[in-house]
């Protein structure tokens, strides 16, 4: 049965507006898992060519993630006031200017401290991006396929999670990190190209901190859920790979 729902997972009209995002969120996937791949690796080599001890050069890519995740919480309640002011759209848009920012640290310093830069401009793209996406998803989504919907570009992501990697490794091989770091830049830009510019949408309601808080604690199933999301993510994209490594 559960075959038979992923089979038919492409009979399920999708409107217009969600096969845009449903594509942006695709390209963006492939350019994200890639990143987050492979820089663990990256960052470590530049501490170890730095003369920097292994036990310590792990300790730099766990503040590099550190660094990511903090700077993401304060773009995401950036990203909800500014979609107020320019809309969704404009916000996903925005968000590319920091992600710029990382790629050319990524590709032309050697120095660990604008690595940690590069972190936090990192971070507040995820942020901005992160809630411009969701927002948008929940305002042009059918609310009576909203959970298959959901399904399907989770099967997406796996689907681009699994081979991306595989492509990666075979950029890395052949050209370099920094020229495979452009083209997953370039593959971010497409993925906010795709969505489109017209009929932006601009949020109405204001999402309040003490809000937030309460609904952590109020609805903790989720909550545990999310952490276990979370970590899941940090094992595949972070400690895995500089594990195989």
């Amino acid at each position: 049965m559960v075959f038979n729902s992923i089979l038919h997972y492409p009979h399920i009209p999708l409107n217009s507006k969600l096969r845009r995002l449903f594509l942006s969120r695709i390209l963006r996937t492939a350019a994200v898992t890639f990143l987050t791949l492979f820089s663990s690796i990256h960052i470590y080599q530049l501490a170890q060519a730095e003369g920097i001890s292994h036990s310590y050069s792990i300790v730099i890519v766990a503040l590099f993630y550190l660094f990511l995740f903090v700077a993401k919480f304060f773009g995401l309640f950036w990203g909800e006031n500014i979609s107020q002011s320019i809309g969704l759209k404009k916000t996903l848009r925005l968000s590319i200017i920091p992600f710029t920012v990382l790629i050319v640290i990524l590709m032309f310093s050697q120095s660990i401290v604008m690595i940690l830069v590069g972190a936090v401009a990192w971070g507040l793209h995820a942020g901005l991006f992160w809630w411009a996406y969701h927002a948008y998803f929940v305002s042009v989504g059918d609310s009576v396929t909203f959970g298959s919907d959901v399904g399907r570009v989770i099967m997406y992501d796996t689907l681009v999670a699994f081979l991306t990697p595989l492509a990666g490794a075979v950029f890395i091989a052949e050209v370099g990190f920094s020229v495979s770091y452009l083209i997953a830049y370039v593959i971010a830009v497409i993925s906010i190209i795709a969505i489109g510019a017209e009929d932006d949408v601009v949020p109405t309601s204001d999402v309040k901190m003490g809000e937030i808080v309460r609904n952590v604690f109020k609805k903790l199933p989720f909550t545990i859920g999310y952490l276990g999301i979370a970590g899941e993510g940090v094992a595949y994209n972070i400690v895995w790979p500089l594990f195989v490594y």
